[in-house]
């Protein structure tokens, strides 16, 4: 009997580590999938970026490039050759459900490879419990769920093949990461940053040839993708360059490195002003704060973007919630697993109780920063509109698809894109154009009247009179008479288009779709709509009009 029940302890602790990783990322994978579908299926994604990638994906799908919802060449854009992996699901009528899948089957990878890598490395009987720990603490980090929230990024795709990447290298399996490090290259031209840190490491740890050849390869492809692709594909190289940093550091990210290496006190305080330290703290919470600092190598990898999220004049960029925070996790995770491990290796006596307290440790700051920060069921921001779900809905009703308070508005938006023919050039707001991406035309309300996050500096407007259709939600444009100049200026925009240039051909809970009958006139315009109207309109012969706040706008032919 005794060796009956020793034999059985052998073999749980061999598959039980298994069995209670794969319950884990299946419920969460389900549960996160189900969620991301609810907030396409409600109009509650917006076009910026979603409606970006789905139509770039379809467009390389029918050999085309230009995105009009950015006004800008896919690859003019960013380096997301990673798209055209995608291109054979939407030949089969696949569309944003496939990238939402292909990202959280890439998030799922990321545990898979941190439960192989501890696996391998941690030194103790316990090691396959501890993998399996340490990913469940990855897939609670509470960056995860919000990743999957903002539905797909390529940059976020890449958090599977960057961690498969780091374990093959760690183990020695050479071509599988020659394979994985080339998939995370596809993701976006920033992931060549971490895989150049990537490369330092292992000439480090004594993979001199190799790692050279990967520092060097990742930083040519960041070179090959910022000074000769996207200056190619754009008008202005890449847009980011000159609009995310502040401009005395330099107008590209190397003149940004080289001026903070200059002016290390430049650094510091662009680094450690206190929106930046809420950053880091939520960050490396969830990991015990302190864990990944005992494996500063690991932690290296997340360097660059980590640098970039928080140099940055754009507050979103450090958000540990959007996609900018894909590379740290990665870093935060591997480093997570690599001090465990040498905290391990370092511990003669008690080995496994020093193991499973350090786990066990960060699988309860795992669950508290969960609580906490996270989006998923069981977090305290899970119930703050951010999901779609209506009053009374339990997560059970949400993952059968039972919606008993259905919303009315969302029907009428439904058959509103019904209304719209397949093909047919289209503008629509930011909550109904990721449903109308599949075609070449497909632009983001206002445009292209008035160009709005269109290409680098509004270059290369498109003929507002090549646009066949509107499908404007009204709750989103404010009334003429709103205090923001933009809304006015969109309510007014669309007044006069409905007032001849285009009928309504369906109106239902202020959704409206319209087609177009005839051809653009002149018309009195306010001031300020006058003067942000794109460059297809002149002011008329009769400039000063009475009042004098108005002009008559006619489009250039």
């Amino acid at each position: 009997m005794r060796a009956v029940l020793r034999g059985l302890s052998a073999r749980a602790i061999r598959s039980g580590p298994q069995l209670v990783l794969g319950l884990f990322v299946a419920a969460w994978a389900l549960v996160f999938f189900r969620l991301g579908a609810l907030r396409q299926d409600r109009f509650a994604t917006f076009g910026f970026d979603l409606g970006i990638y789905d139509q770039a994906t379809w467009l390389l799908a029918h050999g085309r490039s230009f995105m009009t919802m950015r006004g800008l060449d896919v690859f003019g854009h960013h380096g997301t050759f990673v798209l055209y992996v995608f291109a054979p699901f939407y030949w089969l009528g696949g569309g944003t459900r496939s990238l939402l899948a292909a990202q959280i089957t890439s998030q799922v990878c990321g545990a898979v490879a941190l439960y192989l890598l501890a696996r391998d490395i941690i030194p103790s009987r316990l090691a396959r419990w501890a993998g399996s720990g340490l990913a469940i603490v990855y897939l609670l980090h509470p960056t995860s769920g919000w990743l999957v929230w903002e539905y797909f990024h390529p940059d976020a795709f890449a958090i599977g093949p960057m961690l498969l990447a780091y374990w093959a290298a760690r183990t020695k399996r050479w071509p599988l990461f020659w394979v994985n490090a080339a998939i995370a290259l596809a993701c976006k031209e920033d992931v060549a940053l971490s895989l150049a840190l990537l490369g330092v490491v292992l000439v480090v740890r004594g993979e001199r040839r190799r790692g050279a050849g990967v520092a060097v390869g990742a930083t040519g492809w960041y070179l090959f993708v910022t000074k000769l692709l996207l200056p190619w594909r754009s008008a202005y190289g890449a847009f980011y360059e000159q609009s995310f940093f502040p401009s005395e550091l330099g107008s590209s990210t190397f003149a940004v490195a080289f001026h903070l290496l200059r002016h290390p006190g430049t650094a510091w305080k662009l680094m450690s002003d206190r929106g930046d330290r809420s950053y880091y703290w939520k960050l490396i919470a969830p990991v015990a704060v302190v864990i990944p600092f005992l494996a500063p190598d690991a932690l290296l990898i997340g360097v660059p973007m980590v640098i970039v999220n928080v140099i940055s004049v754009n507050s979103f960029t450090e958000d540990y919630r959007f996609h900018y925070s894909s590379l740290p996790l990665v870093a935060v995770s591997l480093a997570t697993v690599e001090a465990v491990a040498l905290a391990a290796r370092h511990t003669r006596r008690n080995r496994e109780a020093v193991t499973a307290g350090l786990v066990g440790a960060l699988v309860v700051t795992a669950l508290v920063t969960f609580h906490l920060w996270g989006i998923g069921p069981g977090a305290r921001q899970y119930d703050d509109g951010f999901w779609p779900i209506h009053h009374g809905e339990s997560i059970v009703d949400v993952l059968r698809g039972v919606n008993a308070n259905a919303d009315a508005t969302d029907a009428a938006r439904r058959a509103a894109l019904r209304s719209v023919p397949g093909g047919a050039s289209v503008t629509a707001t930011y909550n109904l154009d990721a449903h109308l991406s599949h075609r070449p035309d497909i632009y983001e309300w206002p445009n292209p009247w008035i160009p709005t996050n269109w290409g680098d500096k509004n270059e290369h407007q498109r003929d507002p009179a090549g646009v066949e259709y509107l499908a404007v939600d009204r709750a989103l444009l404010g009334s003429p008479g709103a205090r923001d100049t933009n809304q006015q200026n969109q309510a007014e925009l669309l007044a006069h288009l409905l007032s001849g240039e285009f009928r309504i051909v369906y109106d239902r809970e202020g959704v409206l779709v319209a087609r177009r009958v005839a051809a653009p006139a002149c018309f009195r315009a306010s001031a300020a709509l006058a003067g942000s109207l794109g460059s297809h309109y002149r002011i008329g012969p009769q400039a000063i009009v009475e009042p004098p706040s108005t002009a008559n706008v006619c489009p250039v032919r």
